[in-house]
């Protein structure tokens, strides 16, 4: 059952440091690519609820990258 305002959302989030392409399965599929500033990497990809966001934020933590943007783009549907 979904609840209202609540559903996948495109995330697009922005990190200081450089994550290798050969992680984005462990950070649950997002694409990874280098942010136009250099020594930033940009991750892009569909979560499922904030739980999830959740998680890959501590994934992110964990690899001791510092959180610089987090946008997110509500999917119809």
């Amino acid at each position: 059952m979904r609840r209202e305002g609540v559903g996948t959302a495109v995330y697009r989030i922005r990190v200081q440091g450089r994550i290798a392409a050969r992680w984005a399965e462990w950070l649950d599929g997002m694409a990874i690519t280098p942010a136009a500033e250099p020594g930033e990497t940009l991750l892009t990809g569909a979560i499922m609820d904030q739980a999830a966001l959740l998680g890959l934020l501590q994934k992110l933590h964990n690899l001791g990258l510092r959180l610089l943007e987090v946008r997110t783009e509500e999917q119809e549907g």
